[in-house]
């Protein structure tokens, strides 16, 4: 190999395999991030006012299952990088509910009656945050630790957005018991 690359050193042959081969990787984690995104892009179209259907959460599960399936046979280096990619989906995904919680005073109101409409969307909204954070801490446990690292933050994430979306409802009832 040596005399094909004009009598470069080891180092300069690891160099240069490392160069094609990050060529190679950057492509692929385009394309990945493409994969996963595209899910998203579905679930929050522009303008979008509710929350995303249980579809378009299994979607976006059933996408970062395959593409984590894909890295697992092309080496940790990759698995990781692919993990990056798929945290900051998750992050996207819980940023963008949690845009969409209704903040206002009938969200958090006791009634007789029907739930308001923003107690309707917030349940929504805690059920997909639910299902995904569930789903994905299941995935989670059968992959490599470093792998279950770079996601923790996205989990306890989701955590902090599903009890922000409980806690205000929780207090007013904790309240009206008192």
């Amino acid at each position: 190999l040596s005399a094909e690359l004009g009598g470069t050193s080891l180092n300069e042959e690891e160099e240069l395999l490392m160069a094609t081969v990050g060529g190679f990787e950057a492509s692929y984690l385009q394309q990945v991030q493409k994969h996963v995104m595209a899910p998203l892009s579905a679930m929050f179209p522009s303008g979008a006012t509710s929350a995303p259907s249980e579809e378009h959460a299994v979607k976006l599960l059933s996408t970062i299952s395959n593409e984590f399936q894909k890295a697992a046979r092309a080496g940790k280096r990759l698995y990781i990088s692919v993990a990056g990619t798929v945290a900051r989906a998750v992050h996207m995904f819980t940023k963008k509910c949690d845009t969409l919680v209704s903040r206002d005073a009938e969200a958090h109101s006791l009634s007789d009656g029907a739930p308001a409409p923003g107690q309707v969307l917030n349940v929504a909204l805690f059920n997909r945050l639910h299902l995904v954070h569930t789903q994905l801490v299941q995935m989670l446990q059968t992959l490599p630790s470093d792998v279950r690292e770079a996601l923790s933050p996205c989990t306890k994430e989701m955590d902090a957005a599903c009890e922000a979306i409980l806690s205000p409802l929780f207090g007013r009832i904790t309240e009206a018991f008192e």
